[in-house]
């Protein structure tokens, strides 16, 4: 049996924000992973399939969960409740390809400033 093919969370990212357009701007997580789901066509298999065995949550789930948390760094959503996710004035106003620029620009600077920091903490054999 072969690997069933999962869209990551970049490519689940800009799914997610539609989701909460079409939710009326905010919506809970449960919700927001059923408009995913429905609308991207995702099969019972591909929903079926965890991470490792023992988890409860769903790999789609997980990637969506991590596209949310994405979204919320470029500012594009907010979390505005616990488990409720509702969309900025600047997700609205973002296009995929936008949205995804803006995603990996944020990654990039938050990898530069945690190679910064890591070069600027002494390392343990430097202590002895």
């Amino acid at each position: 049996m072969g690997e069933v093919a999962i869209p990551n969370q970049f490519e689940l990212m800009w799914p997610t924000l539609q989701a909460l357009k079409r939710l009326g701007g905010s919506g809970r997580i449960d919700e927001i992973v059923e408009s995913v789901i429905d609308t991207e066509g995702f099969t019972e298999e591909q929903q079926e399939v965890r991470r490792r065995p023992a988890d409860r949550m769903s790999r789609i789930e997980y990637y969506l969960a991590w596209a949310r948390n994405g979204l919320k760094n470029i500012g594009a959503i907010e979390n505005s409740a616990r488990g409720v996710w509702a969309i900025t004035d600047l997700g609205r106003s973002l296009d995929e390809e936008e949205t995804l620029e803006r995603v990996r620009a944020w990654r990039a600077e938050y990898n530069r400033r945690y190679h910064e920091q890591r070069r600027q903490v002494p390392s343990e054999e430097a202590l002895d």
